[in-house]
């Protein structure tokens, strides 16, 4: 699936928050699944983030990037081209191998009480994760 590198954190944030309920089998393991994949692309933007970060911060007397309060410190001119670059970056389309599932699977959520009943907001977060067709969902 194609996604943005400034959606990974987003779905990546979404799955989490729902990680610990209980779904049916094949819902269950999509999320862990599309969690495990998710965060192994945010890890990687993160560490790009901060390369990115370190190349534009002020430097001490050393050479290392200037942090002040957990906050890297920046000329003005510095921040608003490390921000410019980084959005390009968050603007950039990768490929994820995201695990899909039928949405009907959710339907023995209803069915069957051992399992949470998914809110809006649950639906929302694996809606990426949702089998499709060309005329909507299956």
């Amino acid at each position: 699936m194609k996604m943005k590198l400034g959606e990974v954190q987003i779905r990546l944030q979404g799955l989490i928050n729902i990680a610990g309920k209980k779904f049916p089998a094949k819902v269950g393991y999509a999320i862990m699944r599309n969690e495990r994949e998710l965060e192994s692309e945010y890890k990687d933007l993160d560490t790009q983030r901060i390369k990115i970060c370190e190349s534009y911060a002020e430097k001490d007397s050393d050479g290392k990037a200037l942090v002040k309060d957990g906050k890297y410190v920046f000329s003005e001119n510095n921040q608003a081209v490390c921000n410019k670059e980084y959005k390009e970056l968050m603007d950039e389309e990768i490929e994820v191998d995201i695990h899909t599932v039928d949405v009907t699977e959710l339907d023995k959520c209803d069915e069957n009480g051992r399992y949470d009943v998914p809110t809006a907001a649950d639906y929302m977060a694996m809606d990426f994760m949702f089998k499709r067709k060309e005329n909507g969902l299956e």
